[in-house]
C-alpha cells in the first residue's frame, strides 16, 4: 500500500479541517511475524471443551497452526498533515467518512 494523498471532506478539530490536504501513510511489517500462535484444544466426547495457546499438559490436540503476517504486509497506518504533524489512524473510524482521494 503506497502513501495516499487525500483531502479532508469534513472537520475533525483540532486535528484537521475541511479542505486540508493530508497523507495516509501505511506501516508495514519489517519481518515475517506471528500474529496468532498455534492453538491446542481439549476434546471430550468429540466436543471441543477448552482451547489453549500451548500444549503445556501434553494431553491436548493441535487444532490450528500459527498464522504469520509476511514481511511487507500491512500492519497499521497514520495520518500525516502537510506541516509534518502525525496522528494515529484511531482518531477516525473510517477513512472514507473523512477523506476523498486526490
Amino acid at each position: 500500500m503506497p502513501r495516499t494523498k487525500v483531502i479532508a471532506k469534513k472537520d475533525l478539530l483540532p486535528y484537521f479541517k475541511k479542505g486540508d490536504k493530508v497523507t495516509i501513510v501505511p506501516i508495514l511489517y519489517d519481518e515475517d511475524t506471528v500474529i496468532v500462535n498455534e492453538l491446542h484444544g481439549l476434546f471430550k466426547n468429540g466436543n471441543l471443551v477448552w482451547i489453549n495457546g500451548s500444549n503445556w499438559n501434553g494431553g491436548l490436540e493441535k487444532i490450528a497452526d500459527p498464522q504469520y503476517a509476511p514481511k511487507g504486509s500491512y500492519k497499521d497506518s497514520y495520518i500525516e498533515l502537510e506541516d509534518g504533524r502525525q496522528y494515529p489512524n484511531s482518531i477516525v473510524r473510517r477513512y472514507d467518512d473523512y477523506f476523498d482521494k486526490i
